[in-house]
């Protein structure tokens, strides 16, 4: 039944792609001198092969140091560490996370940010966690401290 297979009875797919005749002719004279097994497993090569055009290995891709995507400037909040190219603090981050949103809720309120960048926030805090939890504690009792104080007065 499958001895019957070939390059043309997949025409469908291959059009979707692009595919050239030359590659299907090629394709063609190796299925026509192989065994069931091996032109099942030439046709799913040549699909992925296909399917997977812009596939690029790992050591192609653009890696990210994820050392690079928390900073502390002094003179931007307050040196506090925060993400890269934002105003946007790991004490933030830690903030909205301890109040029980996810990472994925939390880009989908700051949509500039991306998954990894929360998760880098994330990962310095843990890190860090008693400084950190130090720090957010401080500026609980200090806002609590200002709001009694001139809370009144409004």
């Amino acid at each position: 039944m499958l001895d019957n297979v070939g390059a043309q009875s997949l025409r469908p797919l291959l059009n979707m792609k692009k595919i050239s005749i030359t590659e299907t002719r090629d394709l063609n004279k190796v299925l026509r001198n192989a065994g069931i097994l091996v032109k099942i497993f030439v046709l799913v090569l040549f699909i992925m092969s296909k399917l997977f055009d812009n596939f690029q290995p790992l050591a192609a891709q653009t890696l990210t140091d994820i050392g690079a995507l928390i900073v502390s400037t002094p003179g931007i909040c307050g040196g506090r560490p925060r993400i890269a190219g934002h105003r946007i603090t790991v004490h933030n981050i830690v903030i909205d996370f301890n109040a029980g949103r996810k990472p994925e809720e939390i880009i989908d309120e700051r949509p500039q940010l991306t998954l990894a960048q929360v998760y880098s926030a994330l990962a310095y805090y843990y890190a860090n966690k008693e400084a950190i939890d130090a720090e957010i504690r401080s500026d609980i009792e200090e806002y609590d401290r200002l709001e009694t104080e001139y809370g009144a007065k409004l």
